[in-house]
């Protein structure tokens, strides 16, 4: 299985657990993928995976 065939339900946890993630963070028209991994104290390179 590549990192790309994600099963739907699989799919559908990932986007749930992305947006919880969001709710904690503060939000404004700037805030990016960057961010977003920085805000988790992740490294840049996880930004692909990120859709904002």
């Amino acid at each position: 299985m590549s990192g790309y065939d994600i099963p739907k339900i699989e799919a559908e946890a990932n986007r749930f657990a992305f947006y919880l993630l969001l709710s904690g963070l503060e939000l404004n028209e700037s805030f990016n993928k960057y961010d977003f991994v920085r805000s988790y104290g992740l490294p840049e390179e996880l930004a692909r995976f990120v859709n904002i």
